[in-house]
């Protein structure tokens, strides 16, 4: 039917679903309840740590040279 009858009371956007007033409102109180348990940097939305947990991953190439490189540089 289109209702939208989750308000945010800080810029007015209106939702049909709770969760998504409960995500967006994150952007206005600058909560990050998604933790890296790499690094610990926050996100606000799990699908962003997700996107986030990639740099650390295995198959990132970069990531494995980077390592090779410090061990390298250690060994010496």
């Amino acid at each position: 039917t289109g209702e939208k009858p989750y308000r945010c009371d800080v810029c007015g956007v209106e939702y049909t679903h709770c969760i998504n007033l409960k995500r967006h409102q994150r952007k206005h109180t600058g909560e990050k309840p998604y933790r890296c348990d790499v690094c610990g940097e926050g996100f606000a939305q799990h699908g962003s740590l997700k996107t986030h947990k990639r740099k650390h991953s295995v198959d990132n190439p970069y990531l494995t040279i980077s390592s090779s490189l410090m061990q390298t540089q250690g060994e010496y």
